[in-house]
């Protein structure tokens, strides 16, 4: 039973757009016509190597990748111009003739008849369109690859173009069974075939857990407790020379500014309070167990010197101003 409006005849004769060779039990190379394609310009296939006999093969595919089906063979032109899997060349038992079928290529697939000047396009681009007939002398052009078609029958040599020798033949490419690159930590490659692709989220799980697994290793000789003076390589690193410890600085300058005078020092010189009464003797000096002695004494200073670089601060300890005349509010002054 048919559908309504649709014609068998139309219909792809091949039950595989890959079939294999291994199917075609009934048809034989010597029932077929001879058919070689001459390549005559191509970006991807070597000027040698132009001749590819497409009769030694009941189904020759064209495509950038390599065929994923077991025993298929491919016309194999890689450039981006061809789809990966792009047109077929058939053998048509019934009607003794080689077909030409675009299966959906995005560029498409052009043939000019012999005698024509212009290129026919098969199909739309995504299509897969009727199949063409071929005859001799048509040419077929597939991305920026022209081919010449060459059938004749098995008594006709009197063409010397499409004589196939050793030096001049292209071969097909049949079908390839990639194989996974070698994950870290293992020493074998696993392979797969087209039934069982890999899975892509298993894979990086596991090699994740094999580099957990992976204690990191330090270079010999390098203990892990030993201690590393960042500061100083980083001196090193900016050409600074490493800060003197406790050595004396040079004289002070005699020609620097005079230097202004602190509220301590004026306040130690002024020579009576208001309330008449002399300044406060100086304290004893400060012991060496003082945090502030110590303090100083790590920057340099040594007793009995002055303060700052040059050494021309204070070298007494600052006496505080008294304050009686001027008490404050809650001061228990009986006023």
């Amino acid at each position: 039973m048919t559908t309504p409006g649709h014609d068998p005849s139309l219909e792809f004769p091949g039950v595989d757009a890959e079939s294999s060779d291994a199917h075609d039990e009934v048809d034989t190379r010597a029932s077929r016509t001879d058919f070689k394609l001459v390549i005559v310009q191509s970006p991807v296939i070597p000027p040698k190597r132009h001749i590819a006999d497409i009769s030694a093969h009941r189904e020759v595919s064209i495509g950038r990748d390599t065929p994923s089906v077991p025993g298929a063979s491919r016309l194999r032109l890689k450039e981006m111009a061809v789809s990966k899997y792009h047109a077929v060349i058939y053998w048509d038992p019934e009607r003794k003739e080689w077909g030409l079928v675009d299966v959906g290529s995005v560029h498409g697939t052009f043939v000019q008849s012999q005698g024509s000047s212009t290129f026919q396009r098969l199909s739309p681009a995504r299509s897969a369109s009727h199949p063409r007939y071929l005859g001799h002398l048509d040419v077929i052009k597939v991305g920026g690859t022209t081919m010449v078609c060459h059938l004749h029958r098995e008594d006709d040599d009197s063409c010397n173009v499409c004589i196939l020798s050793a030096s001049n033949g292209l071969a097909l490419v049949h079908d390839h069974k990639p194989t996974k690159p070698t994950l870290v930590g293992t020493s074998t490659t696993q392979s797969y075939t087209p039934d069982e692709p890999p899975d892509a989220k298993t894979a990086i799980s596991n090699l994740k857990t094999r580099l957990l697994q992976q204690r990191h290793q330090r270079p010999k000789g390098q203990e892990t407790n030993t201690y590393v003076d960042r500061a100083a390589s980083r001196r090193m690193h900016l050409g600074i020379s490493d800060p003197p410890k406790n050595t004396p600085n040079p004289e002070p300058s005699t020609h620097r500014t005079p230097r202004k005078r602190s509220l301590y020092e004026r306040a130690s010189q002024s020579d009576q309070s208001p309330a008449g009464q002399q300044k406060v003797a100086n304290p004893e000096p400060i012991s060496v167990s003082n945090i502030g002695h110590r303090l100083l004494s790590k920057q340099g200073w040594e007793p009995g010197t002055g303060l700052g670089l040059d050494k021309s601060g204070l070298q007494e300890q600052p006496i505080p101003k008294p304050m009686a005349n001027r008490a404050g509010l809650g001061s228990a002054t009986g006023e």
